[in-house]
């Protein structure tokens, strides 16, 4: 997962398991190996769909799971919300609104917005 805002399969699944009004069920299964490379066992319950995967730690056995779900589960997905856009690539245009652009000033200069409303009449 190289984008940090990226969603997570976890997360992914719990929007799956909400737009169906159901609880995922996370169950730790069994736990194998010597306690430096442990091997743990999970189980997703999705109302009648379970799935199992292991992981070397509860976190990834989860994430592995979840993965899975999402590629076997035939619950039909949510419809995806475009990602919001950059506030930056859409700069407001403050000409058009005096008290913002007022406000947006006063800001800037590091004055009180009391002291630029003053400075704006007086010119």
């Amino acid at each position: 997962m190289a984008n940090p805002k990226e969603k997570t399969p976890m997360c992914l699944v719990n929007e799956l398991a909400r737009f169906h009004s159901i609880q995922p069920q996370y169950k730790l299964l069994s736990e194998s190996g010597p306690a430096h490379s442990k091997m743990f066992s999970v189980q997703l319950s999705l109302g009648e769909q379970t799935w199992e995967s292991e992981g070397s730690s509860i976190k990834k056995a989860q994430q592995a799971v979840a993965n899975k779900a999402l590629t076997e589960s035939t619950l039909p997905k949510p419809v995806q919300k475009p990602p919001k856009s950059n506030v930056n690539n859409n700069p407001v245009d403050y000409s058009k609104n005096t008290p913002v652009r007022l406000k947006v000033t006063a800001c800037r200069i590091s004055i009180p917005l009391c002291q630029c409303l003053l400075l704006h009449w007086c010119l």
